[in-house]
């Protein structure tokens, strides 16, 4: 149940802040115009009920649809084996994020224990390196999820990759959480120019998030491979 003045609120406020590139003006306006017909479609349902309603099981759908399509898109950027399109590849993190926050918003209470904690907008490459790419952040029966990739930007295929240390810091640069993983599951082979997803778990004893600032986020890693 919502209350559909409230939610027309928030979704005015989410995408007038909302971190979609608009560089990319033609993915952009897809983007937007998705949302608005999904408003209104809701519109014409009830147009003019300020009273708590059951948000419709198209939009509950549509969302999913979106979030999997562009997360299609981020493993086809990422798994490219020519130069990486970071600016496609920004917009589909962004638009994600986007889609998936108004999810967790609308639905979190029936469909999710987690709380959303951190959406990457942007990030930075090293070529001829292993490179980490965090998608988000989220916390859950006191663990702490990173989900994110492993890009391998290095010019031969890596077998195994372990004794994966990593430093989460916040805005000021404090370190929050920190873990040395002693394998990272890249199914056997991670190809040039190849990506895996991963989702790194941190227990409570390996993090701490009081008095942290989390509007933007870096990370420190070492690695071992074969």
């Amino acid at each position: 149940m919502c209350n559909q003045k409230i939610f027309f609120e928030y979704l005015t406020v989410i995408l007038n802040n909302s971190n979609l590139p608009k560089n990319n003006i033609n993915n952009y306006l897809k983007s937007i115009s998705f949302l608005n017909s999904e408003l209104q479609t809701i519109s014409r349902h009830n147009p003019h009920s300020t009273d708590e309603y059951n948000i419709n099981l198209d939009l509950k759908s549509n969302l999913k649809n979106a979030m999997s399509i562009e997360n299609k898109k981020i493993s086809k950027f990422v798994n490219q084996k020519n130069q990486l399109d970071k600016s496609d590849l920004y917009f589909s993190l962004a638009s994600f994020n986007l889609y998936n926050s108004i999810y967790n918003n609308i639905y979190s209470r029936n469909d999710f224990t987690s709380k959303e904690l951190y959406y990457c907008t942007k990030f930075d490459t090293q070529s001829n390196a292993i490179n980490l790419i965090v998608n988000s952040l989220k916390e859950s029966s006191e663990t702490l999820y990173l989900d994110g990739y492993i890009l391998n930007l290095k010019n031969f295929a890596i077998a195994d990759l372990f004794n994966f240390y990593i430093e989460l810091r916040d805005a000021r640069g404090i370190v929050f959480a920190s873990k040395i993983f002693k394998n990272i599951d890249i199914a056997g082979n991670l190809g040039v120019f190849s990506a895996k997803k991963v989702y790194l778990p941190f227990l409570s004893k390996e993090y701490e998030l009081f008095n942290t600032d989390l509007s933007t986020i870096t990370w420190y890693y070492t690695y071992d491979f074969v």
